[in-house]
């Protein structure tokens, strides 16, 4: 008998046990929930088969499938909104169209859906500093347009293999940009122009062209790293004003460090130097 109410015991303990842990995930996905939804700001559409929810808590969540609309500049559901602090775009939506997150300065953080291959002109464009501190570009996205993330607070950006088509002053006036990684194979123009603290900067060995004007203004640049060979590193089309010099733009990049030694630029004669290690 003892021992049979020992057993009893074991098992109503096991039992609260399990009670314990179900009722404490229950709470968590609960929080989860109370976080994600809460009270409903404003519903929409913002693309043919794409509705908008936004919620107390400054969340914007997309929901739908194909592109969203293209808007001029002034006429997005979401221009100026001060209220938006975090976007959410779900599965299913392949472009953002253009303008259409212009301006949401309080704009913080965006998760992007593994179908999105698009994000068009200006979709993120700041007037004066402020919107994104963080962004990951997934892989699935191939084009990115003209102004895109102008302004934005990022400190640090990679520029993943699979762009393939992207359009000039993509972060343009990112004056928080610190660290950026080139991984595509080519720079559009003026592609971190007025980043004014950007100090460091890789370019994989994948890079074959480097767009005009692409570091201009970007004051804080002596030197950048390029992951291939000397040989390979000549062989890279250049635009003009690559180095952030010419007319009256007098750029600071004075080293292009490679895997077998650098370039050297110099000040007097004008001209970049190459030394093998």
């Amino acid at each position: 008998m003892l021992a049979q109410l020992a057993q009893i015991e074991a098992d109503i303990s096991e039992y609260n046990e399990t009670v314990q842990a179900l009722t404490t995930q229950v709470e968590t996905l609960q929080t989860e929930v109370d976080d994600i939804i809460g009270g409903i700001v404003e519903i929409g559409t913002c693309g043919e088969n794409i509705h908008y929810v936004l919620y107390e808590n400054g969340k914007l969540l997309l929901h739908g499938t194909g592109e969203t609309y293209d808007y001029e500049i002034g006429r997005s559901p979401f221009w100026e909104r001060e209220d938006i602090r975090s976007l959410v775009i779900g599965e299913g939506i392949t472009a953002i169209g253009t303008s259409v997150f212009e301006r949401c300065y309080n704009m913080a953080t965006v998760t992007f859906p593994s179908t999105l291959t698009t994000i068009k002109a200006r979709a993120f464009f700041m007037y004066t500093q402020g919107g994104l501190t963080s962004l990951t570009i997934p892989p699935t996205i191939t084009t990115i347009g003209e102004k895109a993330f102008v302004d934005q607070a990022l400190t640090s950006i990679i520029m993943p293999a699979t762009l393939t088509t992207l359009g000039t002053y993509i972060f343009d006036g990112s004056d928080t940009l610190t660290t950026a990684r080139v991984e595509c194979s080519e720079v559009p123009g003026f592609c971190f122009v007025w980043c004014s603290n950007l100090r460091n900067l890789t370019l994989s060995h994948n890079v074959t062209k480097i767009g005009s004007h692409w570091i201009n203004y970007c004051n804080s640049l002596t030197q950048l790293t390029y992951e291939g060979s000397l040989d390979e590193w000549a062989a890279v089309v250049k635009g003009g004003n690559w180095d952030g010099r010419g007319g009256q733009v007098d750029g600071t990049l004075k080293k292009v460090i490679c895997l077998d030694g650098y370039m050297q630029y110099d000040t007097e004669t004008k001209e970049w130097t190459e030394v093998r290690e």
